[in-house]
C-alpha cells in the first residue's frame, strides 16, 4: 500500500493533468503571434554631444585667466 503523501500526489496529478498541455498550447500560441508580428520600422543612430563649462576644479580652483585671479 503507497503512503497518504504518495496517493495525495497522484490525485492531484490525476486532476490536474490537463493544466500542463494546457500552459503549452497557451504558450505555443502567444509566441506564434508573437513571431507573426511585422518588423519594427527602421530605427535612426542619433550622435550627440554634451558640452560642460565648469567654473571651477574640484580643487576649488579658478578655470580661466590665471592673471585675473
Amino acid at each position: 500500500m503507497a503512503p497518504p503523501i504518495l496517493k495525495r500526489y497522484l490525485l492531484a496529478i490525476g486532476r490536474y493533468k490537463w493544466v500542463i498541455p494546457t500552459g503549452v498550447g497557451l504558450g505555443l500560441a502567444a509566441s506564434g503571434l508573437v513571431v507573426s508580428q511585422p518588423p519594427p520600422d527602421q530605427q535612426y543612430i542619433i550622435q550627440a554631444t554634451l558640452w560642460q563649462r565648469a567654473a571651477h576644479s574640484i580643487f576649488g580652483h579658478r578655470f580661466g585667466n590665471p592673471a585675473a585671479d
